[in-house]
């Protein structure tokens, strides 16, 4: 209705539902390339049925394929704060251990320091501040209404609380007893997440270190096809500006510690696993982790 004018407008619903159902039904296969090629054929061959012009009912079908429609990063959190705890615990291969895994793995020494990068609204620290109540926590993340929600969980417990894109924020040098990132970067590309560990290095204390939890892609290949359908993605809604756009771009593992020893960590290894979900530590320097955690 107020798309188009027709004699027989209960016959042009019925076939535009029924082709409009197909393609839906036969979209869940393919890769997001091959899912924009059929997209832009069924807006093609809808126009066609109804009679319209070439590209004029593009803006009006492009949204109900929303997610193959990027979004800006902060408005993609923001606007799935809601019921976004129970998503990451229940849709996630692991998450239900990989939380309170990465906790166990920072710093149980008194009144130490930790960044979190993508803190979210903190299902890390959750974990970790049960095992180190007393830790000097600044967490940094894009979104308000998840450091709002995050500030909401400890109402006793002073947060530093930092609304931004930890690319940005200065971390400051050797400020930090550890680091930790859990399901935030695999956003970002190699040069992209270069310069943030460089930054994050400078920012640790002479033994601290980085624990890294996130997917990472099972092959070069899919990686490569990652960042393809991004940039495809990109030219065909017409994405042409530097800000960041919620699509997952994550790299192999063997890519993402190259570059963490590239900056400059002495000792990467492979914690755990669950499925393509890793945990990574990274040590600025080498030393006797007893001594610290003691």
């Amino acid at each position: 209705q107020g798309i188009c004018q027709t004699d027989h407008p209960a016959e042009v619903a019925e076939m535009t539902m029924l082709y409009s159902s197909t393609v839906f039904d036969d979209l869940a296969g393919h890769s997001g390339e091959e899912r924009q090629r059929k997209i832009s054929a069924f807006i093609y061959n809808l126009e066609r049925l109804l009679g319209m012009e070439r590209n004029s009912l593009r803006e009006v079908i492009l949204p109900i394929f929303r997610y193959d429609m990027l979004e800006e990063m902060t408005s993609f959190f923001e606007n799935r704060l809601m019921g976004y705890d129970e998503h990451m615990i229940t849709t996630i291969e692991g998450s239900a251990e990989f939380y309170k895994f990465t906790a166990e793995q920072l710093p149980t020494a008194e009144y130490c320091t930790i960044l979190d990068l993508g803190c979210g609204t903190g299902l890390e620290l959750e974990e970790y501040l049960v095992l180190n109540p007393s830790a000097n926590i600044t967490g940094i993340d894009l979104s308000k209404g998840m450091l709002s929600a995050l500030k909401n969980k400890f109402p006793n417990k002073t947060l530093n609380l930092i609304c931004g894109s930890y690319f940005d924020i200065p971390f400051g040098n050797e400020q930090f007893d550890a680091a930790v990132s859990v399901e935030s970067l695999h956003h970002f590309s190699s040069e992209q997440k270069q310069s943030l560990y460089k930054r994050l290095f400078d920012s640790l204390k002479v033994y601290g270190y980085f624990i890294l939890t996130d997917y990472f892609a099972e092959s070069e290949v899919l990686e490569q096809e990652y960042f393809e359908n991004l940039r495809q993605l990109k030219l065909e809604q017409g994405i042409s500006d530097n800000r960041f756009y919620h699509y997952d771009t994550p790299l192999t593992i063997g890519h993402e510690m190259e570059i963490l020893k590239a900056v400059g960590f002495s000792r990467c290894e492979i914690l755990k696993n669950w499925g393509a979900t890793y945990t990574i530590k990274a040590n600025k320097f080498p030393f006797n982790e007893q001594s610290f955690k003691a």
